[in-house]
Formats: structure tokens, C-alpha cells, sequence
């Protein structure tokens, strides 16, 4: 049987019914299907509007159903930067910036301005140090990161260094990665206090993944070098594997 694939309004009012409990059973199922189909590129800006309002809404709403379908949702949010401008050759001026407040007459370059500011309200919302919030607030910062590769934004930065606090893995995570990309963007050279957070971040993580992002970027911003960085990444292994060890004897 063929499917009619639906369109972003059709997905949104789906949306909207699972959430009041109206929808039938496996009515979601193919909607990440549906997702993938749009063609974003001639996307109306309205509609792009209603899915970025969804994601908000979902975020507020207690449902594991709903949890699959964000996840969806923000696939597709983290996709658009690379969709709009290597797939599609829409042109990015060499340092240009995605400046928040201003109303841009290009409708992809307003997209794109429309997804900064729905990643700056959903790490605006209260933390709730769940692991959907973790992965929400990942997913966020991903989209700035994938935003850095083209354009200058400013304050991303600090949005960055907040989040790099944060005691969830993978919020914290998608900050140093999207750092890292801003430092290798910016050529930008690292002060005294971020270069202490990052050791101490090494130190303290038991997750070899942020323990080596961190280590990424002192090497790339020339505060250390690979050798340096690969004798501490030993050192990391040894004290925590060493430890896991000690812990299982116990």
C-alpha cells in the first residue's frame, strides 16, 4: 500500500492529538518516515515556525511516546544547516553572522535564525536532570554547533561555557564538541579560567569521551600538544579503569 506522507501541519496536529490522548494506536509510527520526506528546502517559513512551537510543547510534556517523536523532530532541526547550505548550495558569506532579534528577507537564513532561537529557549528551560532533558539539551547544542560551521554567533560562546558545567553526560558533552568547533572556527586563544575548568573536568569525569574533548581542544588551541595530550589520556585510563577494577574486587 502506498503512503500519503503528510505534511509538517498534519504532523503537528498528529502531535497535538497524542498528547490529548485522542490519537489512535500506532498512529506515530510513521512519522519520522514523514519527517524525512518534506522537502525542507522549499519548506514555508510558517510551517517551519509550527514544528520549532511543537518541539517546545513536547519538551513540556511528560510522555514516552512523545520522548520518541522529539527525538524525531530535532533530527531534523540538526540536519538543516547541512540540508539548506552544502545540499543546496544556498551561499554563506565568509564570516557572516546569525544575529537573534533580526528579521532577515531570506527565507532559509530566517530558518536557520528561527532554530538558534529555539535551541537558546530549550537551554533556557528549567533543568530538570532527567535523561530526556540531558538528550533535549544535547540536541540543542548540537544545532548551534552545526550553526557554528557557517556562521559567526554571537554569545555562542557563553551559552557553550554554561553548559559544559552541566552534570548531565551528554549535555556536557555536546558543549565541548560544539567548543571545540567554535575554537577551531574562531582561531580564538583560551583564557586562563577555561583552561582550569578543562583540566578539572578531565580530572573529574568518568567518561572517556569528554575526558578526550577536552583534551581536543587544548590541543587545537596549542595549550598542549598531541603528545602531551595522549600521556594524559593514559593517565586518565589508568586512574579510572584502574579503578573499575578495584571496585569490582570489592
Amino acid at each position: 500500500m502506498k503512503h500519503n506522507f503528510k505534511t509538517i501541519e498534519e504532523i503537528c496536529s498528529i502531535v497535538d492529538l497524542i498528547i490529548e490522548k485522542k490519537a489512535g494506536k500506532n498512529v506515530h509510527k510513521s512519522l519520522c518516515m514523514d519527517l524525512n520526506c518534506i522537502d525542507y528546502y522549499n519548506v514555508e517559513y510558517t510551517d517551519m515556525v509550527k514544528l520549532c512551537d511543537k518541539i517546545l510543547l513536547m519538551a513540556k510534556t511528560r510522555n514516552r511516546i512523545i520522548r520518541h517523536i522529539e527525538d524525531d523532530f530535532w533530527k531534523t532541526i540538526i540536519d538543516l544547516p547541512f540540508n539548506f547550505i552544502i545540499l543546496s548550495d544556498f551561499e554563506v558569506d565568509e564570516n557572516e553572522e546569525l544575529l537573534l532579534g533580526e528579521d532577515y528577507s531570506n527565507k532559509h537564513k530566517k530558518i536557520l535564525l528561527l532554530i538558534l532561537e529555539l535551541s537558546i529557549q530549550v537551554l533556557n528551560l528549567k533543568n530538570e536532570e532527567t535523561k530526556s532533558c540531558d538528550e533535549r539539551r544535547s540536541n540543542a547544542l548540537k544545532t548551534i554547533s552545526e550553526l557554528l560551521d557557517y556562521y559567526v554567533i554571537k554569545d555562542a560562546r557563553a551559552l557553550l561555557l554554561k553548559s559544559i558545567e552541566s552534570k548531565g553526560n551528554k549535555e556536557q558533552y555536546a558543549a565541548l564538541e560544539a567548543l571545540a568547533n567554535y575554537y577551531d572556527l574562531s582561531e580564538s586563544e583560551l583564557d586562563k579560567q577555561l583552561i582550569e575548568k578543562l583540566n578539572t573536568i578531565i580530572d573529574e569525569t568518568d567518561d572517556q569521551n569528554t575526558a578526550m574533548s577536552c583534551l581536543e581542544i587544548l590541543v587545537n588551541t596549542g595549550v598542549i600538544d598531541e603528545m602531551e595530550a595522549m600521556n594524559r589520556m593514559d593517565n586518565w585510563k589508568d586512574e579510572y579503569w584502574g579503578r573499575e577494577g578495584e571496585d569490582e574486587e570489592e
